[in-house]
């Protein structure tokens, strides 16, 4: 059984206050896992900032000695990588959890499903997946997703400077 079919399986509670409390848990664990993520792209916004802040010094820098040429060139190719290296390590711990985040609202979801049949209630459904999600809210998943892009970009343009 895939873990689509195992989020799809029938959820059982002794009554709905559970349920509610089963849903305010798995929200916690969700607020976590997005705060792990915006964390991780907020610190390698501002160690890109000062990569892309060195980088742009030291080009542009016309007082260059001729001691210091051979460490310039070396740090002309160096911080270019750094800044490389950084985007993809960033970029794979956010993808990790989104995939994560993803898994744990689809269970929020689930819940929430089970909360508005026993209750009679309509909270809207707000999961990773499309069957998990309203139909009028599917593109805030996507375009909520969109910042995760951001490392990935970053490695485009560490290596354009590489390249040029």
């Amino acid at each position: 059984m895939d873990d689509l079919q195992e989020q799809k399986a029938a959820l059982k509670f002794a009554n709905v206050s559970e349920a509610v409390f089963a849903e305010s848990y798995v929200e916690q664990i969700l607020s976590s896992e997005h705060n792990w993520i915006s964390s991780r792209l907020s610190w390698l916004f501002i160690s890109q900032s000062f990569c892309i802040t060195a980088y742009t010094i030291l080009v542009t820098s016309s007082i260059a000695c001729r001691e210091s040429m051979h460490q310039a060139k070396i740090l002309t190719i160096a911080i270019p990588v750094m800044g490389i290296i950084f985007s993809v390590f960033v970029g794979l711990s956010v993808q990790a959890g989104a995939l994560v985040a993803k898994r744990i609202a689809n269970a929020r979801a689930q819940i929430t499903q089970y909360v508005n049949t026993h209750a009679d209630t309509t909270i809207p459904l707000i999961g990773g997946n499309p069957i998990f999600r309203q139909s009028n809210i599917r593109s805030t998943a996507w375009l909520g997703a969109l910042p995760h892009w951001l490392p990935w970009i970053l490695v485009t343009f560490w290596l354009l400077l590489l390249v040029y």
